[in-house]
């Protein structure tokens, strides 16, 4: 696997995070510098909302999915890497997007 140490470097220590419980689409997480979805389950058409909610984002995050990649990305985003891992329910892609727009 490959660092990123981009995504962490401007912290000293543990970044500050918050945990919401409620539908994350009607939540404003456009202020995030990482955000992660554990989509293995996702259907294609949450998939697309999160990628339409991901526009939002500010260059420079992070968003980190497994199984899915986000689809219909704009030219904002790259993917950074795509690499398998042992999961607890077996194997599973793990996606890294980048928003460089």
């Amino acid at each position: 696997m490959k660092n990123y140490p981009e995504a962490f470097s401007h912290h000293k220590k543990i970044p500050e995070y918050e945990v919401v419980n409620g539908d994350f689409l009607q939540y404003d997480w456009s202020d995030a510098s990482f955000v992660f979805a554990n989509s293995t389950c996702f259907t294609q058409e949450l998939m697309g909302s999160l990628a339409t909610k991901a526009e939002e984002l500010k260059p420079g995050t992070f968003f980190v999915t497994f199984t899915k990649r986000l689809p219909g990305l704009s030219n904002n985003w790259e993917l950074r890497d795509g690499f398998r891992r042992l999961m607890s329910w077996g194997i599973a892609t793990i996606y890294i997007h980048k928003k460089i727009k």
